[in-house]
């Protein structure tokens, strides 16, 4: 009771995460009765809420608490508490969710038209489009994996098509730069392969000579 106080978390929060560790307990009779603590604490709640008086929020909080640790007769839970599953499922919807949004928003701006619209009519269209050549689709419209997913509905395949055209433009990347290195090189390597041609020698200059005239012969 003192550690339900120090924590931030309200009762709802307890009560899910006992809720979903529950049936840990030992027996199935001290399974029914944690329930029936459990189903007594959450109208505690409900009063709360209805009236308006959270004083109520420590009998909730008592009930579930002590209930379900009478119905555990002090033998206790011994494994590893998890959170409650309503959260995880909670947690895939709004991914799940969230990629549906990406993806038909991709899809949408390069048809210029609505989501809605894209949703209602034309996605069966798309999926079997998309389920035909999916590599086009990764290419043009940039997919990863879960919004590939969201179409083949194939997680191992999705991630596969993935990892393969990752490779072919990794591959295309080295090629490249390879091509350009060589680029480079060509140029150099031919310089030091042509011929110096030794320097020409230089043509001795004669002086010049006076020009004659008719009184030279004098």
């Amino acid at each position: 009771m003192r550690l339900s106080y120090d924590v931030d978390d309200t009762p709802e929060t307890i009560e899910q995460w006992i809720e979903g560790n529950v049936h840990l307990l030992p027996t199935p009779s001290a399974v029914a009765e944690g329930y029936r603590h459990l189903s007594r604490a959450d109208e505690y709640l409900g009063y709360t809420y209805r009236r308006q008086y959270y004083t109520l929020w420590r009998y909730a909080t008592a009930v579930m608490l002590l209930g379900v640790a009478d119905a555990a007769g002090g033998k206790g839970i011994h494994t590893r508490i998890m959170p409650p599953e309503r959260w995880q499922k909670m947690s895939t919807a709004k991914k799940q969710k969230a990629i549906r949004i990406i993806t038909l928003n991709k899809i949408a701006g390069t048809m210029h038209i609505p989501q809605n619209t894209l949703r209602e009519n034309y996605l069966d269209i798309i999926s079997q489009l998309v389920e035909h050549d999916p590599a086009t689709w990764v290419r043009e419209l940039m997919f990863d994996a879960d919004q590939l997913n969201f179409f083949l509905h194939d997680k191992a395949r999705s991630q596969e098509i993935i990892k393969s055209l990752l490779s072919e433009e990794k591959a295309g990347k080295e090629q490249e730069k390879k091509s350009k290195k060589e680029k480079v090189q060509k140029p150099a390597q031919r310089e030091l392969e042509e011929p110096c041609n030794p320097p020409e020698p230089e043509e001795k200059k004669l002086p010049p000579r006076s020009q004659s005239t008719l009184f030279d012969g004098f």
